[in-house]
């Protein structure tokens, strides 16, 4: 069964109050951050490396409640951990959640999903860095 990963931030999602995963968090991010030139620098290198080598699918091919996990296997948990890192570097937490049981898959490609959770709540585990 495979594992997928979950990145997410104390920041909340206006729409369903859902704790926000840390590339929609990143704009809050920077505003609450006052971040030194070093640290701009590696936010700025790390996403351009997730907007060189992430698929990004259209927002009109997904429902609104679709939550994006990274398989555990892919190279994009190695780059995560920049941002992790730098977060944590200003103060804000990152909490991983592991799940093998994400919900209803609705997009895949071969570094993440995309799914749906299912009523009864998500079975993972967290831990907060």
């Amino acid at each position: 069964m495979e594992i997928y990963l979950r990145f997410e931030t104390p920041f909340r999602c206006a729409h369903h109050g859902r704790p926000l995963g840390v590339f929609h968090a990143v704009s809050s991010f920077r505003h609450r951050a006052n971040l030194p030139e070093w640290a701009d620098e590696v936010l700025e290198q790390t996403l351009g490396w997730f907007n060189s080598n992430l698929p990004v699918p259209k927002s009109e091919e997904l429902d609104r409640r679709a939550i994006f996990w990274f398989s555990r296997q892919s190279e994009a948990v190695r780059e995560m951990w920049q941002l992790v890192s730098l977060f944590r570097e200003e103060g804000v937490p990152v909490r991983m959640r592991r799940t093998d049981m994400p919900g209803r898959i609705v997009y895949r490609d071969d570094l993440q999903i995309a799914a749906i959770p299912y009523g009864h709540g998500l079975r993972c585990r967290s831990r907060e860095f």
